[in-house]
């Protein structure tokens, strides 16, 4: 399948569209998309992401602030045009995806390659990219601000007219810009909310929150904090320090809200400004960051499978009928930074450990999703008389394996349902020349399947040891002081192949099917 996507229409639109392709990936981000009508195809949105039942829709506007007018003026035209008429297309476009699915494509020639979630499920964020104002909102407060857009819903009366605003003493208009200008608030508390970034916010955002699930929490909680809260914060930065700050350890997850707060019936929610800048010198980010660097291995795993899978040089099997194609890349993809950390390291551990001539297998949970196992399998072609007979082996016993993962999970009373095969040579060894996926659903495991598969593992040798000793136990995400691993491409693998990264896992998916 060939896909043709838009690269933007403008600049800012160019940046957007970087920024989706890294941290939302190529399968699930679509620049531009169409709206069939009667009359033709029009724009949709700027930006259309869509993974499992999680739907972002973007609108990007670009508009320069005038800074030789009235701020007072210049502030409600640009307001007006970035943000109202952003928030307008908005809204038309979670119309369109909810009621009429069938009518957005990839352009005028070509469908979504992957489906619009059922109206039920579907979970959609509205975020307006507000570019063009963050030279003037610097030099207005001058000062440590970066330019990021303020926000405050403390406030009722957002807005006065033109006469109202030139009737008042000079004093009472200086108040009024001051807590103003450059302030975004709720601007329609009875439809979906939409969340205003600029062209400072959202990267910096991104940079820090570099996966689908990750941003998408940091939307929920957000959202849930300005709809229960009087909420005010000088820039978006501010708040994203407050959220990554405040981890709730019952939910395993950030929060702005802790249980206790929640509790308290406080109304209002003030953040203080934040100093980055100490905090990025300071030994618990820069551990976090060094921690995080095997983790990117995944992204590239799952970016590679997905053009592998669309131009049909890797195949993809689904041991059921009804999932649709991307199932298994979309689980991969849904996986956080920290949970992408720790599979990455225990794919690099497990290919380290495997020798020759073997057959390895290594089982590890998803963090991100609850009822799934990841199976990676190591399969060397020692044995095989041709190339295209060992790939006929190698799906047999990943289709085996998969069976006697499940039989040890009923075994052991793990609620497993979803199992994820990745299948290839053994990089410490061999060139990795392909690898195939598996995806396995067992909805309604029969016991005479249970009786025969867990039989047959236990014949085999296989998965003998209890998983409390398989499994990798989750790390800490501000790793304070723990050793963790450098890796850059031209570094030595860490799986020990005395290869560079980039020409031994780094590149384990560079497949030729």
């Amino acid at each position: 399948m060939n896909i043709e996507k838009s690269k933007g229409l403008t600049e800012s639109e160019h940046r957007l569209v970087k920024l989706g392709e890294r941290v939302f990936m190529g399968l699930w981000s679509y620049p531009n998309p169409q709206i069939e009508t009667s009359s033709g195809f029009k724009e949709l949105c700027d930006l259309l992401v869509i993974c499992g039942d999680n739907v972002l829709i973007f609108s990007d506007k670009n508009i320069k602030y005038n800074e030789e007018i009235k701020p007072f003026v210049a502030w409600q035209r640009w307001e007006r045009k970035a943000i109202i008429e952003s928030i307008k297309q908005l809204h038309h476009a979670e119309n369109i995806i909810r009621d009429h699915p069938e009518k957005v494509w990839l352009n005028p020639k070509q469908k979504l390659p992957v489906n619009i979630p059922d109206k039920k499920q579907i979970k959609i964020h509205l975020i307006c990219v507000a570019n063009g104002a963050t030279e003037a909102c610097k030099n207005f407060f001058g000062g440590n601000r970066r330019g990021s857009l303020s926000f405050s819903n403390v406030n009722e009366e957002k807005t006065i007219d033109y006469q109202k605003f030139f009737s008042v003493s000079q004093e009472d208009q200086d108040e009024y810009l001051l807590d103003h200008l450059f302030s975004t608030y709720d601007y329609d508390k009875t439809k979906t909310f939409v969340h205003v970034f600029d062209d400072y916010s959202l990267p910096f955002v991104l940079n820090e929150l570099d996966t689908l699930t990750d941003f998408v929490r940091y939307l929920n909680e957000k959202e849930k904090l300005i709809r229960t809260r009087y909420t005010s914060y000088a820039g978006e930065e501010d708040l994203l320090y407050q959220y990554i700050h405040n981890f709730d350890q019952e939910r395993k997850c950030h929060v702005f809200l802790s249980k206790e707060e929640i509790g308290t019936g406080s109304s209002e929610y003030h953040v203080p400004e934040c100093d980055w800048e100490s905090f990025k010198k300071s030994s618990r980010y820069l551990s976090r960051n060094r921690a995080n660097k095997p983790s990117y291995f995944w992204d590239r795993l799952v970016e590679e499978s997905a053009v592998c899978a669309l131009d049909g040089s890797m195949k993809i099997i689904s041991k059921t009928s009804t999932d649709s194609q991307d199932v298994v890349l979309r689980y991969m993809a849904t996986e956080d930074r920290l949970s992408r950390r720790v599979l990455s390291k225990s794919i690099f551990n497990a290919i380290k450990k495997c020798g020759p001539d073997q057959v390895c297998v290594t089982v590890f949970l998803s963090n991100t999703t609850a009822d799934l196992l990841y199976l990676f399998l190591q399969v060397d072609t020692a044995r095989a008389t041709s190339y295209t007979e060992y790939i006929y082996r190698r799906r047999d016993l990943l289709g085996l394996y998969i069976n006697f993962a499940k039989a040890k999970c009923v075994a052991e009373n793990k609620n497993i349902n979803k199992i994820i095969g990745i299948a290839i040579e053994p990089p410490k060894h061999r060139k990795v020349t392909s690898s195939d996926l598996v995806y396995a659903n067992f909805r309604g495991w029969p016991k005479q399947e249970q009786d025969f598969w867990d039989a047959e593992r236990i014949k085999h040798g296989v998965l003998l040891q209890p998983f409390s000793k398989m499994f990798q136990k989750m790390e800490a995400e501000w790793p304070d002081g723990i050793k963790t691993i450098k890796i850059g491409v031209n570094d030595k693998c860490p799986c020990g192949s005395g290869k560079k990264y980039k020409k031994c896992c780094g590149s384990v998916l560079n497949v030729t099917q």
